[in-house]
């Protein structure tokens, strides 16, 4: 008879998604809040997180967590996607307390103080 044999797999520990948002800073709705998930897209229409500004594309940016990490990224937007006032010009970790413009609208990035910038308690 064969013996058994035990493997031990080191499977990757997924991150917990942490309480983040993201802050509305201008217009009429300043200070509302979208709590953030692992994917939105932010646009114009049919997204996630719209915004009522003629500036932003139909689908302008996206917010993703990715290995413990919310990244923002670009998707081809006609006016550009701004992070603390540089251009987006490939997809950039977020960090509490990140200025995001899109077109006239300027949010805010926050994420729970019980978490670091990449997600871990």
């Amino acid at each position: 008879m064969f013996g058994s044999t035990q493997v031990d797999v080191m499977l990757p520990v997924k991150a917990q998604l942490p309480r983040a948002y993201l802050v509305l800073e201008s217009g009429r709705f300043a200070g509302r809040r979208y709590p953030l998930r692992e994917s939105q897209i932010l646009g114009r229409e049919k997204c996630e997180i719209i915004l009522r500004d003629e500036r932003v594309s139909r689908q302008h940016a996206a917010i993703k967590f990715v290995e413990g990490q919310f990244i923002l990224i670009d998707l081809g937007s006609a006016n550009h996607t701004f992070v603390n006032d540089r251009m987006l010009v490939q997809p950039a970790r977020l960090e509490n307390g990140d200025h995001i413009t899109l077109g006239n609208t300027n949010l805010r990035f926050e994420i729970d103080a019980e978490f670091d910038s990449a997600g871990r308690p």
